[in-house]
């Protein structure tokens, strides 16, 4: 299938969203994506996308998923845009 990347510059935050044209997810396994230990892959640990979840968080970010089965499937990040209390550049004191 296709692969997609999209970004948006908004007020506050970037947007960043990935999809694809793939075989798409059911609803049980879009249900538990974020799972700790969740996973429909032999010898996978089910960690990576909830290990995702919690540093996209812990940066004042959100990821969401959607999916369809035959349809593909879309990751969304939406990440903060940092503003700094002090625009002055770093060589200037």
């Amino acid at each position: 299938g296709d692969l997609t990347v999209a970004t948006r510059l908004c007020d506050d935050h970037v947007e960043l969203v990935i999809s694809d044209t793939g075989e798409g997810m059911t609803k049980e396994v879009l249900d538990n994506l974020f799972q700790p230990f969740y996973t429909t892959k032999v010898g996978g640990t089910g960690l990576g996308l909830s290990v995702s979840q919690k540093i996209i968080h812990d940066h004042g970010g959100d990821i969401m998923a959607q999916s369809r089965p035959g349809a593909g499937s879309s990751f969304t990040f939406w990440l903060p845009i940092p503003r700094d209390q002090d625009q002055r550049s770093p060589d200037r004191r």
